[in-house]
């Protein structure tokens, strides 16, 4: 899921050829955070949550878990403009 989110904002933003690198350079850091936070909610969900709240739950987790995403989104989408900016002034 993380490379197709990724991969599918380069090529809604118009930047299908950077593709392939914003999936690289954010693939390993966002599943690692990724675990950091569906694991420790799954077992807070299983273990602590009643029964009929654990789809609660996990959509509040999962609603802030998208904007961390768009986030680091916008984030890397700045840092790629920035270093366009600076090859076209060279």
């Amino acid at each position: 899921a993380v490379p197709f989110f990724f991969g599918s904002m380069s090529v809604l933003e118009g930047n299908a050829h950077e593709a392939v690198d914003r999936i690289k350079a954010a693939y390993i850091p966002t599943l690692i955070r990724n675990w950091g936070v569906f694991i420790p909610a799954q077992l807070i969900n299983f273990s602590l949550v009643p029964h009929h709240l654990r789809f609660v739950f996990v959509g509040f987790v999962s609603l802030f878990w998208n904007t961390y995403l768009s986030a680091i989104n916008a984030q890397q989408q700045k840092i790629e403009d920035e270093s366009t900016n600076a090859k076209v002034l060279d």
